[in-house]
């Protein structure tokens, strides 16, 4: 984790696995996958 910080991960097929900022990452999806 950056920054001992609570970040997701978004997978997606054929893309690079994305880290985004939890308030931001929920704001914009629905389906989220937490990972610790």
């Amino acid at each position: 984790l950056l920054d001992g910080q609570l970040q997701v991960a978004e997978c997606n097929p054929g893309t690079n696995v994305t880290f985004l900022p939890l308030p931001r990452f929920v704001r914009r999806f629905n389906r989220v996958e937490f990972w610790q």
